[in-house]
């Protein structure tokens, strides 16, 4: 049987990407702009069923963008027929506490509609540090820049169609999604 996980880095750009025994099925790249003078976010996603990119455009503030976020995935899990182990990348713990806050209750609130569909129904919160060690052993004293250098470096070549799931989106968002792909890799090597 099938083993899928999704992965996700979650930020005000975030990505999500859904894998199916180290093949990429789903790719989803969230970013803010403004659009009308309004701060808004545009979701894009790609998948290995069509060969164009879906854009929806609009959505109003990070709770719209929620909902945004979890209908795309939602319809991939159902696709996937509803079990998939859900992980997610612990939110980037910068100096300023406010936005620290509001990533975590966003971050909350978009994974806490998806642990239905895992098996556990319990998804799995990773630090990028502990993924990057596990796939890599790279240490947690290398600096962030680096690490995310290697990620977008080896990530690619470590999942199947993902390479072309990013040129379909015209390779937004890379840093995001090659993360969320390492976050899905590490879930389905720590999965029992």
């Amino acid at each position: 049987m099938p083993v899928f996980a999704i992965g996700m880095d979650i930020g005000r750009e975030g990505a999500a990407v859904l894998i199916k025994d180290r093949s990429a099925i789903f790719v989803l790249h969230w970013h803010q702009h403004v659009k009308n003078k309004q701060k808004v976010y545009r979701l894009t996603t790609a998948s290995t069923n069509s060969p164009r990119a879906c854009v929806t455009d609009g959505l109003i503030g990070s709770w719209g963008l929620a909902e945004g976020i979890y209908s795309a995935v939602a319809s991939y899990c159902m696709f996937a027929g509803g079990r998939i182990h859900i992980a997610a990348e612990d939110v980037y713990l910068g100096v300023n506490p406010g936005t620290t806050i509001a990533l975590a209750k966003f971050g909350g609130a978009v994974v806490s509609r998806l642990e239905p569909f895992d098996p556990t129904k319990e998804a799995t919160w990773v630090r990028p540090t502990i993924w990057r060690k596990e796939l890599w052993n790279l240490s947690s004293r290398t600096p962030r820049e680096e690490a995310k250098a290697i990620s977008m470096e080896r990530i690619p070549s470590m999942v199947e169609h993902l390479p072309q799931l990013l040129d379909t989106i015209g390779n937004k968002g890379k840093e995001h999604i090659c993360d969320a792909a390492g976050v899905a890799l590490y879930k389905l090597a720590t999965t029992k």
